[in-house]
């Protein structure tokens, strides 16, 4: 089942990118800056805890946005795999877990305005394909969904995300480097449609096995926001306990 579904989600991520009209890229572009502080604690259970604390700022508007996430994961290794690997989002080389489930709770809201534009409670649930491929690439698919209560009123709608992502481990001076790129496809319930393209391509340097910085640049189609363009640089400092 879960082959003929990735297969399934890959194509739909592939297929919405192409429908995206080339005219798109010279319309508004919006350009924001996205700070943000990863806490990652594993515990003797293979359950990994971790917050994230993000913010958004629009630098021609100077309008702001924070978001807090709360999540646990649980990864595992499929039979007979002996694979070690750095992950993007790990501060050391371990034994490669090709699956994984997370399931966590969002908050954000606008800052500035006491969350008059923007107020968020999210449950999300994710699950995690990683496949090893030669060259030393790692090739991962998440399928997540989001449980959304967006504004004062708590309207509810969902989304289905899929994301299409490639990885690889480089050591260089002595230090570990993982540079990846990644594409996503956003479906949402209130438009009934795909609605958003997500395009991100960074690096993360372990500095040492408790830490770790990141920096990716982010480009984000989505027809029905005011800005349908949006350019972003996100810098990330993880910390592993």
């Amino acid at each position: 089942m879960w082959p003929h579904l990735i297969r399934f989600v890959r194509l739909l991520v592939f297929t919405a990118c192409l429908v995206v009209p080339a005219a798109a890229l010279a319309g508004e572009t919006a350009r924001e800056y996205w700070p943000e502080i990863d806490i990652w604690a594993k515990t003797p259970w293979q359950i990994r805890f971790s917050s994230f604390i993000a913010g958004s700022k629009n630098v021609e508007t100077e309008y702001r946005e924070g978001n807090i996430v709360l999540q646990a994961d649980y990864a595992w290794k499929r039979h007979g795999s002996r694979l070690k690997w750095r992950l993007a989002e790990e501060g050391e080389a371990g034994e490669l877990r090709s699956l994984m489930v997370r399931g966590g709770f969002l908050g954000g809201r606008s800052l500035d305005d006491d969350g008059a534009q923007y107020t968020e409670k999210t449950g999300l649930l994710e699950f995690h394909v990683r496949v090893p491929m030669k060259g030393g690439i790692l090739v991962s698919h998440r399928i997540r969904t989001d449980l959304r209560f967006l504004g004062e009123a708590e309207d509810f709608s969902w989304r289905f995300r899929y994301r299409l992502m490639t990885e690889k481990d480089v050591t260089a001076l002595g230090t570990s480097l993982v540079p990846y790129a990644s594409a996503e496809a956003y479906y949402d319930s209130r438009v009934s449609a795909i609605n958003r393209i997500r395009a991100i391509g960074g690096v993360t340097v372990s500095l040492i096995s408790q830490l770790a910085v990141e920096a990716n640049l982010t480009y984000q189609f989505d027809p029905r926001s005011s800005a349908s363009n949006l350019a972003a640089l996100n810098t990330i400092l993880h910390v592993y306990f």
